[in-house]
C-alpha cells in the first residue's frame, strides 16, 4: 500500500481516533493531576510502584534582542563564521526583498499533512472525559496505560507520514482529495545559504533582517566558543511558567543521562 492507502486504513480502523482521544485524555488527566498536587510544597513526586514521576519544572520565558545580540556575535567572530548561528527572518523581510534573495535559497523541504473532510471527521469521536473520586496513584496509573497506548499510535502515525512523504503521486499533484481526506505536499519555511549572504550582502542588511539559532548558540556556549553572558546581555526575562510533567521514571532517567552524555561531550569538544 501506498502511504495515502496505509493512512485511509489507519483513519478506518479507528487507529487515528484513538490517537485523538488518547491524547485529549492525557492532556485532561494531567491538568487534573496538576490540581491535585499544585498545593504540596515538594516539585518531584515519584510513584516508585507505578515506576512513573510527576515533577513542576520553572520555565524561563524570555525576550532576545535580535540586532544587538547579531551585532555582539559579530564581535567575538568574523562575520562569515557566524552561518551557522544566523537565519534571515522571512517576517522582516518585505515582497520585493523575498524576491531579490530568491537567489540565496536552499533547496525546498517539504512534509506531508493529511487533513480529514466531513466524512473523515466522523471517524474521530473525542469522548467527553470527567474525573472523580480517583486516588492521586490510580490517576497516575491511568496516566501510564493511556501514554503507552498513544506511543503505539504515534509510532505507527509517524511511519505512515514518512510513507507519505515519499509517495511520488504525492509529489508529483502537491495536493491530492481522497474520500475521507485530502493529503498535502507543503514545503516547510523557506532558508538561506547564511554562507553566501554574509559573504555577498552588508552586514548591516543582516543585523537588521537575521535572527539568531538559539538552540546552535547554545552548543557554541556549551563549547566554551562564546561566553554566556553575551546571550545574558541581551536576553530579558519576561515570565517564570512553571511546566507539570508526567513521565516513566524510565524516561526520566534517559533523559538526565541524555543531558549528562550532551555535557560530557561539549567539554571533550572544547
Amino acid at each position: 500500500m501506498n502511504g495515502m492507502e496505509q493512512f485511509e486504513c489507519f483513519l478506518l480502523d479507528g487507529h487515528y481516533g484513538r490517537m485523538k482521544a488518547t491524547a485529549a485524555f492525557l492532556d485532561a488527566a494531567k491538568a487534573e493531576l496538576r490540581q491535585l498536587l499544585e498545593g504540596q510544597p515538594e516539585r518531584r513526586i515519584e510513584y516508585s510502584d507505578l515506576g512513573m514521576v510527576a515533577k513542576f519544572v520553572p520555565k524561563p520565558v524570555s525576550q532576545v534582542n535580535q540586532q544587538q545580540l547579531i551585532e555582539d556575535l559579530s564581535d567575538y567572530f568574523w562575520t562569515t563564521e557566524l552561518h551557522p548561528l544566523i537565519q534571515l527572518d522571512p517576517k522582516k523581510l518585505s515582497d520585493s526583498q523575498k524576491e531579490e534573495l530568491a537567489g540565496f535559497l536552499l533547496p525546498a523541504t517539504y512534509y506531508a499533512k493529511p487533513s480529514l473532510n466531513k466524512k473523515g471527521k466522523a471517524y474521530v469521536q473525542i469522548p467527553d472525559i470527567l474525573f472523580g473520586g480517583q486516588s492521586e496513584e490510580e490517576l497516575v496509573a491511568e496516566i501510564r496505560n493511556v501514554t503507552f497506548q498513544k506511543e503505539g499510535y504515534s509510532k505507527r502515525y509517524e511511519e505512515i507520514k514518512e510513507a507519505l512523504l515519499n509517495d511520488l503521486s504525492l509529489r508529483r499533484e502537491k495536493k491530492i482529495k481522497r474520500d475521507w481526506c485530502s493529503f498535502s505536499y507543503v514545503e516547510h519555511k523557506p532558508a538561506y545559504d547564511m554562507e553566501r549572504l554574509l559573504a555577498e550582502l552588508p552586514f548591516d542588511f543582516i543585523i537588521e533582517h537575521g535572527k539568531v539559532q538559539m538552540t546552535e548558540l547554545k552548543e557554541w556556549i556549551g563549547r566554551g566558543r562564546l561566553s554566556k553572558s553575551v546571550l545574558k546581555a541581551n536576553q530579558e526575562l519576561v515570565d517564570l511558567q512553571l511546566s507539570f510533567v508526567v513521565m516513566s521514571l524510565e524516561s526520566e532517567r534517559k533523559m538526565l543521562s541524555g543531558m549528562e552524555y550532551r555535557r560530557n561531550q561539549l567539554r571533550i569538544a572544547q
